[in-house]
């Protein structure tokens, strides 16, 4: 299925291949065009936008923003925007410190209930990464502690479990000028997860470009429906897989939930096109 995958990660966030092995990848799934959106950083952008011609697939900038709106955790996805804005590089580098802080809050919390986890091991995994929750769910995973990444969340690292430590996020309404002020595009993602219809309204009127309406966790109802607001509204409409390279069912994923060209290109120019 030729296209366009618009929602990737590397292991600069919680992925695990490297920039290179994910446009290769993509390459022989015979997309178009694929972008990575790592969480909170864009990191892997420079080597991906060098290799991508090299791999005859196409690319942009992307990042997945975690954000809170009215004190419920919502992901935007922003694209095509310039990479060199000292905001966004900032905002960036403010993340990446806060989320290692939070990590080591949550290893900690867990080591003095008697889990056998070591800081070492932690950065060993995250590497040039952004630490996030799965790097521990892995660890605890290697420890059998649990039989799966799904039961080291559902048992330790949720909210109220154990492991939890909690994380202030940027406004959504400030994240999404944020990517106005790089010139980018701001999208909602997979709203179909935790997402209503009437914050999409509310956010429209504050920017907001479109909504990510092809996602795993859509069934062929919801993504028609999604598709449907899209095209009323006449908002930008992007897709893709979500892939990791870590749970279950992503293999069958990658190169299965893609937008046309003509969804990705209209994203590219709509934003600053490097």
């Amino acid at each position: 299925m030729p296209g366009a995958d618009m929602h990737t990660h590397t292991y600069y966030s919680d992925g695990r291949l490297s920039p290179e092995e994910l446009i290769k990848k993509g390459r022989e799934s015979g997309l178009e065009a694929i972008v990575v959106t790592d969480h909170d950083n864009f990191e892997a952008f420079y080597q991906v936008n060098d290799l991508a011609s090299s791999y005859g697939v196409d690319t942009i900038s992307g990042m997945e923003i975690s954000t809170s709106y009215m004190n419920k955790e919502l992901h935007l996805l922003a694209y095509s925007f310039d990479p060199t804005n000292t905001d966004l590089i900032d905002y960036a580098k403010i993340y990446k410190d806060k989320r290692k802080s939070r990590a080591h809050q949550m290893l900690h919390k867990l080591r003095g209930q008697g889990f056998d986890l070591s800081i070492d091991r932690l950065e060993d995994i995250v590497q040039k990464g952004v630490h996030a929750r799965p790097h521990i769910a892995q660890m605890l995973l290697e420890k059998e502690y649990v039989s799966s990444i799904k039961e080291a969340f559902d048992n330790f690292l949720t909210y109220g479990k154990k492991g939890f430590v909690p994380i202030s996020h940027i406004d959504t309404v400030e994240a999404i000028k944020l990517v106005k002020r790089a010139r980018g595009v701001a999208i909602i993602a997979h709203p179909g997860k935790n997402t209503q219809p009437k914050t999409i309204h509310r956010l429209l009127h504050k920017g907001l470009d479109g909504i990510e309406y092809i996602h795993p966790s859509h069934d062929p109802i919801t993504s028609a429906r999604y598709k449907g607001l899209v095209d009323s509204y006449w908002m930008s409409g992007s897709g893709g897989s979500d892939y990791h390279g870590t749970r279950p069912k992503e293999e069958d994923n990658f190169g299965s939930y893609t937008v046309s060209m003509d969804r990705y290109m209209a994203i590219k120019k709509k934003g600053m096109s490097v």
